[in-house]
């Protein structure tokens, strides 16, 4: 790996701005986001008149408004000349506290972090964006404070240190079970991929070989190093995908600072935080992030075969996963080389490019060729292609809609404009030829298209993860500009950057995670295991009658002995049955009404059904319709409701007599 370096950090160019200019935007900041939550939740209050009457929250609002009140005559008036001893007295009694200030610090983030996600009284009041932010700017301002006072960096340095952590913990929240014990499925497909997990090991768990899984077989492929432990238990797999989503996000994050050679000042080391949190925001899935770390790792843009060898195996393993993501690591190996190398180095245009276009066609094949051997060999091929081809466009779902307020379009554009940005001012130095801006742009555009495209098919659209190709190029181009490693044509310009454009890009992942974050989702564990006990007797009751059981979803119990003594009916798997269903894969649907018909099973174990056709205003309302109609529909048809589990959301059906 050889990079040119260059002394245009913008991280580095910044001038910070005096404590007392950042204490009055602070203030300001937090007088009109306050302005703007009693706008936004007004109406939530007027609709449900129990928080008009409610004492702790007429007492918190009339706190507020006295801290909001005394800041603002600390701020903007002569008083603060007269508090000035009492102030300096306080600051110097919390820098006494020394190293204690680290804890007080998290315990503030914890606090807003329960007080937001686990509120179950004022739920509706703490969903609303303006409320959020609020209470963000107050909480962080306050752990800024104690960092301050405990460290040598500067206000804003310690502020954007609270606003990137906390980003950064926010994004993993998602990702983190908060029932490691709880035994049915926390989620519409974790017990999927953990069953899919399983293939791997199929013999050892079933006594019988399986195919390989046809959809994003990255993902049960990495999942299965856990099940090597033998009779590993659930809790192990779940601790095993945390840390996989974790693990890769921060390799990816430590190969890129280290393509960078940044300083560790403290703004490069809340650069690298930024980097982690980014990871998430689509979020780029762990199985995914492979590719991408393949390459930074390994590409040397002096070095044309080694480049190649790299590229090759990430073309190769992105080449199973996804179709649009069969360039992705050849496009990163051509941004890496256009970032790194400048065109005057290279004595004519042909000799510039001879390298990226070999690594182009190069990793294009590869992943091409992975794509199609690999669908050939696990016998999925006629099904994996039915399924990506197929399956209908929702180009609606690029607009804002009822799957994700913002709409993919938007909402990408929202995360992305302050990267632009800092990329569009460093560009205005001019040390940059066009020709490599341009072939950057239009890899972006391609995998934005690309995105777009994935993302408005049935079946997505809540979240920004089939961006993911675009968000991972754009995060190294702009990783790049702003920690000063894009190669310059000639002697390069120090840039000055205002410091109010690295607080936008800073607070971008912050902003994005916590407006769309949920409310933590809590199960009665005990009726959890009263229902296993109950669900277990049933279907082993019906097996030893001879009768097959076919587990739809929570397949998982199976794989991991939750539930023995039943044998594994290996079709109609949740998520193939909805893959089938969404791509209108008629000769699969036909088999599955066939078999239902004959009542080929004794007993079918799904999620609670609900046979209602839903309007388009309802999140996933196609995805309902055609389970409804393709799978529910059928099975109502020949199978009738024997046993309902409300609490685990699973429902037994046996033959209609």
């Amino acid at each position: 790996m050889n990079t040119l370096k260059t002394n245009t950090s913008l991280l580095n160019s910044i001038q910070q701005p005096a404590a007392s200019l950042l204490w009055r935007l602070a203030v300001a900041a937090l007088d009109i986001t306050f302005l703007l939550s009693c706008w936004e939740i007004w109406p939530v209050i007027h609709r449900q008149a129990v928080y008009l009457h409610s004492i702790k929250l007429q007492a918190f609002v009339a706190g507020i408004l006295l801290v909001l009140l005394v800041t603002n005559l600390l701020t903007w008036t002569k008083l603060r000349n007269f508090c000035q001893p009492p102030i300096a007295a306080l600051e110097r009694w919390f820098r006494r506290l020394g190293w204690f200030n680290f804890l007080l610090a998290p315990g503030i983030l914890a606090l807003f972090t329960w007080f937001i996600l686990d509120n179950r009284e004022y739920s509706p009041l703490v969903a609303e964006f303006w409320v959020r932010l609020f209470l963000l700017l107050g909480s962080s301002l306050m752990a800024a404070l104690l960092l301050h006072c405990a460290t040598h960096w500067t206000p804003l340095e310690c502020w954007l240190l609270v606003i990137t952590v906390i980003g950064a913990a926010w994004a993993v929240l998602p990702v983190i079970p908060l029932q490691l014990n709880y035994p049915f499925s926390l989620g519409w497909s974790e017990s999927s991929w953990f069953y899919y997990a399983s293939y791997f090991k199929a013999q050892q768990l079933y006594g019988t070989g399986m195919p390989w899984p046809f959809l994003d077989v990255g993902r049960p492929m990495l999942l299965s190093i856990i099940l090597i432990i033998p009779q590993a238990p659930l809790w192990l797999m779940r601790i095993w995908q945390v840390a996989l989503w974790i693990g890769m996000a921060v390799l990816v994050t430590w190969l890129l600072c280290r393509r960078l050679h940044l300083a560790r000042t403290a703004l490069e080391w809340i650069f690298g935080i930024w980097i982690f949190a980014w990871m998430f925001v689509g979020p780029v899935y762990f199985y995914l992030a492979v590719g991408p770390a393949i390459v930074l790792a390994g590409f040397d843009r002096n070095r044309f075969w080694k480049s190649m060898l790299w590229i090759g195996v990430a073309s190769l393993w992105s080449g199973i996963l996804r179709i649009n993501w069969i360039p992705v690591p050849a496009m990163l190996g051509l941004a890496l080389y256009f970032l790194e190398t400048p065109l005057s180095s290279a004595t004519s245009l042909w000799q510039y490019l001879k390298r990226p276009l070999g690594w182009a066609f190069g990793g294009a094949g590869l992943g091409a060729g992975a794509f199609l051997a690999f669908s050939e060999f696990s016998s999925r091929l006629q099904t994996t292609l039915v399924s990506k081809v197929t399956s209908p466009f929702l180009w609606y779902r690029l607009l804002p809609n009822s799957n994700l307020h913002t709409g993919i379009l938007a909402g990408t554009l929202i995360v992305s404009a302050a990267l632009f940005i800092m990329i569009g001012l460093y560009l205005h130095t001019g040390n940059v030829h066009p020709l490599r801006s341009i072939l950057c742009l239009a890899m972006l555009i391609i995998l934005l298209a690309g995105g777009a495209i994935a993302s408005v098919k049935i079946g997505g659209g809540n979240n920004l993860h089939n961006m993911d190709a675009y968000m991972v190029l754009l995060l190294v181009i702009g990783a790049y500009t702003v920690a000063g490693q894009v190669a310059a044509e000639s002697t390069s310009q120090a840039l000055k950057l205002h410091w109010a454009w690295l607080v936008l890009l800073l607070c971008t992942p912050t902003l994005w995670v916590m407006g769309n974050a949920s409310h933590f989702v809590f199960r009665d564990q005990q009726a959890a295991g009263d229902d296993l006990k109950q669900i277990t007797a049933i279907t082993q009751n019906a097996a030893q009658q001879g009768g097959q059981v076919l587990f739809i979803n929570n397949r998982h119990l199976l794989t991991f002995h939750q539930i023995t003594g039943v044998p594994l009916v290996t079709d109609y798997e949740l998520e193939e049955l909805m893959e089938m269903a969404m791509s209108d894969n008629q000769p699969y649907l036909a088999k599955f009404t066939d078999d239902l018909k004959a009542h080929r099973f004794s007993m079918i174990v799904v999620p609670i059904v609900n046979p209602q056709i839903q309007d388009a205003d309802i999140p996933f309302s196609e995805e309902n319709n055609v389970w409804v109609n393709d799978i529910v529909k059928p099975l109502m048809k020949y199978y009738q409701s024997a046993y309902r589990f409300e609490n685990s959301d699973i429902e037994i059906f046996t033959p209609k007599p």
